[in-house]
């Protein structure tokens, strides 16, 4: 029996994030783990993001973004629901000039979740995904850009959504999701489906990201380990 062989994709803090090369491990194979430990996985995950689908970005402070409409709207959002800790950083981007990021700390793991707000014909509009939606994007962004050479102009046309409002908050706790939003490419260019295998404290579940950007691209299954 061979040995499972494991490449170390990155770390912070106490979060952990490994690419699992599938030598034997069928269930899944492939795939990406991710510990939800710490409250790094924030940091992890809105870097994750950024760095790889964005040439440039700049942090901002709370008084820039209380002084916008598209993130006042977004941080309205995300109060709303119950995520704080929120933070903003201005991209470089034609479609978005802000992303935001914040947490909740759940019964299984902190919870992250993503603003992309923006102004179209003058109405204002806010794309949010939390969990699973959030996590598979990060990770299937640096994928496209690490593994697919994507240049970070490609990474955003296959992966940001495309002018419209989208409401997702899924909690770690529930046991599916599916979600689906357009791409420069297609109207359903990102599909995200999330299933917990073993519910509960010490269990995980797994979340599958399909990206179409002009050919199908299927990301290697990010396995999510419950604090």
């Amino acid at each position: 029996m061979k040995r499972r062989k494991f490449i170390q994709y990155g770390a912070l803090g106490s979060s952990l994030f490994v690419v699992n090369l599938g030598l034997h491990n069928p269930q899944p194979a492939n795939a990406f783990l991710l510990a939800l430990l710490a409250r790094s996985i924030l940091g992890f995950a809105f870097r994750t993001l950024l760095h790889s689908a964005f040439v440039s970005w700049q942090r901002r402070n709370q008084q820039w973004y209380d002084q916008r409409l598209d993130a006042m709207l977004a941080q309205s959002k995300f109060l709303n629901n119950n995520f704080t800790n929120i933070t903003a950083a201005e991209v470089n981007n034609f479609q978005y000039s802000v992303v935001l990021a914040a947490e909740r700390r759940e019964q299984l793991g902190h919870n992250v979740a993503f603003a992309f707000p923006q102004m179209h014909n003058s109405e204002p509009s806010i794309a949010s995904f939390a969990g699973p939606g959030s996590i598979g994007m990060a990770i299937a962004a640096k994928y496209l850009r690490e593994n697919e050479r994507m240049t970070p102009e490609e990474v955003q046309s296959a992966i940001l959504p495309q002018y419209q409002d989208y409401n997702d908050f899924t909690s770690w706790s529930k046991s599916t999701s599916y979600i689906t939003y357009s791409n420069i490419a297609s109207q359903n260019g990102v599909l995200i489906e999330y299933r917990a295998v073993q519910p509960g404290n010490g269990g995980y579940g797994i979340i599958d990201v399909t990206v179409n950007a002009n050919r199908q691209i299927i990301i290697p299954s990010i396995q999510v380990k419950y604090a």
